[in-house]
């Protein structure tokens, strides 16, 4: 089974923000990944809707 979940990272520790359906002592594997990856990665600037918009459906700004 896998599942996302998100957790909290609080003095050294991830504290799950639902309980997790899986039996107490399970061993499992985690990848952890920051919730908002854009907002640690890159340089963020205040855009209109409209423009957004563009951004995000206008196709003849997608690369060839």
């Amino acid at each position: 089974m896998q599942t996302a979940i998100q957790a909290i990272y609080e003095h050294g520790m991830l504290k799950p923000r639902k309980k997790l359906p899986i039996r107490e002592h399970a061993k499992v594997t985690l990848i952890v990944q920051p919730a908002d990856p854009v907002s640690k990665t890159r340089r963020q600037f205040p855009v209109s809707k409209k423009l957004a918009k563009v951004l995000i459906y206008d196709d003849s700004l997608q690369e060839a």
